[in-house]
């Protein structure tokens, strides 16, 4: 069978939801190391990953919780380069091992995909509440270096990141990274406790205009690109602060997007949870995207009970969603607005309804009371 025959073309695979860190932006609800954990056992995701394959899936991602926690990582990551999708393993490298890296390129996965929150110690370190995450982080880059395994930076946008988005990019450039991936934060977890690791609209729209003009003016073998919480084709949250900044033809000449001939609507996004992609977790339950697993009546099923091909085909969630891909997006915004981005996002939106939207309430009136004048 083709690649994307089944029209299933990415899988973020959980291997557990164990986690040696406690970032208090993550929008995935994690346990410590110790502590039980439902995971598929080796056999399980043997099954699982010859079925992916068998579905013609494109793109197959391990992730976590923090993937190398696993005792049986190694033998996860050779029948994982061992399938014909083009294959990556998400971590934050402070357990990892040169061996790890070594099985990676050994094993045939494509890409090791870091998580970096700053481009030195104390930034990066601060972020992970972890001392020496930096000097981890940095010996399995220089390995990758070494031994010529590709690489890839994964940074969370946070309001400790956003003032340093060009300080990453260099440092991108500089340990040759060959795609740096900014992530704008969704709702989940710890994430729906702390507004201030949101950044304003305001905030943002400052920074990503800058970013846009360096990345402009500046030549960097790094790829450089934005992940949002949906999946609009011409982000709005990028278009309307560029367009503002009269910078719209450097939407495609830096970010690759054609303008549009009608500008996006903040009203309307577009998400694909189910329709290309999927996520499956710890313990077998299949949800559409990540930032779903603390929606429980979004659960499509469980692989150990159903072949993820029929979940895929059959879930009426799934069908659903195929049928209704654009959802009512968040139809107002102000500078101190925290919610501008995972306010377009279906699950998001779930987590406003469900009572996050207490703390963006609260974190936007404090944000107005600071810019008031006494």
């Amino acid at each position: 069978m083709s690649r994307r025959a089944s029209g299933l073309r990415d899988v973020d695979l959980n291997v557990t939801a164990r986690c040696n860190l406690r970032c208090d932006f993550c929008s995935v609800a994690t346990r410590p190391v110790t502590q039980a954990c439902d995971e598929l056992s080796l056999q399980e995701i043997e099954r699982l990953l010859d079925d992916l394959d068998a579905l013609g899936v494109y793109t197959a991602r391990l992730v976590g919780g923090e993937p190398f926690v696993r005792r049986d990582i190694d033998e996860i990551i050779a029948l994982l380069g061992s399938h014909g999708f083009f294959s990556s393993v998400l971590t934050n490298a402070t357990v990892m091992k040169r061996r790890h890296v070594e099985r990676v390129r050994d094993c045939g996965v494509d890409v090791l995909a870091f998580s970096v929150d700053g481009h030195n110690a104390d930034l990066h370190d601060a972020s992970r509440g972890k001392p020496r995450s930096f000097e981890r982080l940095s010996a399995m880059i220089e390995c990758c270096k070494e031994l010529d395994v590709r690489h890839r930076m994964m940074t969370a946008v946070t309001s400790s990141t956003l003032p340093h988005l060009r300080e990453l990019v260099r440092f991108a450039e500089q340990h040759e990274f060959e795609l740096l991936n900014f992530i704008v934060l969704g709702l989940g977890a710890r994430a729906n406790g702390v507004p201030e690791r949101f950044p304003t609209y305001g905030e943002w729209s400052r920074a990503i205009v800058g970013l846009t003009r360096y990345l402009a003016e500046q030549r960097h073998e790094v790829l450089v690109t934005l992940l949002f919480p949906h999946e609009d084709l011409v982000p709005v949250e990028l278009y309307e602060p560029l367009a503002a900044a009269g910078l719209l033809p450097l939407l495609e000449r830096v970010w690759r997007i054609p303008v549009p001939p009608v500008p996006p609507r903040w009203d309307a996004s577009t998400c694909m949870a189910g329709h290309g992609t999927i996520s499956i977790m710890p313990n077998g339950d299949v949800f559409g995207c990540d930032l779903m697993r603390e929606l429980p009546q979004w659960c499509a099923g469980n692989v150990r009970q159903t072949p993820v091909a029929r979940i895929f085909r059959e879930s009426p969630l799934f069908r659903r969603w195929r049928e209704e891909p654009v959802i009512d997006g968040c139809t107002a915004r102000s500078a101190e607005s925290r919610d501008f981005s995972c306010a377009q996002c279906r699950a998001g939106r779930e987590h406003l309804n469900r009572g996050a939207v207490r703390w963006l309430a609260v974190a936007q009136a404090t944000s107005e009371q600071v810019a008031s004048p006494a």
